[in-house]
């Protein structure tokens, strides 16, 4: 490596010769890892209809079951909207 590289390369690693930063990526690594268990079988303990679970599910303002905001019909009807293309 040339002498230039290795100053370019001091440069870019001195950040991480600080322990308080090499500290807290350690452990924002660590809160974020997750633990996928691959041995432990599931078991269902209960199972049924949810009233609640539906009612937080509605649409909310009205909007029907299958509108969303990338649907072709909002997308046609929105004053920016482009011409259809023709098939």
């Amino acid at each position: 490596m040339t002498a230039t590289g290795r100053q370019l390369a001091d440069e870019a690693c001195a950040p991480f010769d600080a322990a308080a930063l090499r500290e807290a990526l350690v452990k924002a690594k660590q809160d974020a890892e997750q633990a996928i268990d691959k041995v432990t079988v599931d078991v269902v303990i209960e199972q049924g209809f949810d009233a609640a679970a539906k009612e937080k599910a509605a649409p909310r303002s009205g909007a029907s079951p299958t509108s969303s905001p990338w649907s072709a019909s909002r997308w046609n009807s929105s004053p920016c909207s482009r011409p259809s293309p023709s098939p």
